[in-house]
């Protein structure tokens, strides 16, 4: 595989991902690497739009936009909330920032009384996300093992 399908594929293989380096200057090889990488991501977006194609990631993202709206987001987290009582995340460990973030907002950050969400998980695993894990304990009220 040539280098620009390799960065190409690298841009869009995870869309949560941060594109890098950013600051590499433009005339630099990191530098065209980047703004390629970053045009294919975009491109990739236009095409989504224009097709209305919706993936997982596309629905996680709407949904912790809709959950963080200035004006709505109270009213989404609401009425999450009145639907499931309570949410177990079994094999949390596998829970990315979005996930994390919706978890957070729809279910513990938005008032005392509303510690519904349980998660249990194993960071032994190989693949486990350390860092929202480690997140979501500093949230925790309780803890046990």
């Amino acid at each position: 595989m040539d280098d620009a399908q390799r960065v190409a594929r690298a841009a869009v293989e995870d869309p949560q991902a941060r594109l890098e380096p950013a600051a590499a200057a433009p005339d630099t090889l990191a530098g065209h690497r980047y703004a390629f990488a970053k045009a294919v991501a975009e491109e990739v977006r236009r095409r989504k739009r224009a097709r209305r194609l919706v993936d997982y990631d596309d629905l996680l993202v709407l949904l912790r936009d809709a959950l963080h709206d200035p004006v709505h987001g109270s009213a989404a987290a609401q009425r999450i909330r009145s639907r499931y009582a309570v949410v177990l995340v079994d094999e949390f460990q596998d829970t990315d920032p979005v996930q994390w973030d919706i978890l957070r907002t729809a279910f513990t950050a938005t008032a005392p009384w509303c510690s519904s969400a349980t998660q249990a998980g194993d960071l032994r695993l190989p693949g486990g996300d350390v860092v929202t894990y480690v997140e979501a304990a500093k949230d925790a009220r309780t803890t046990a093992t």
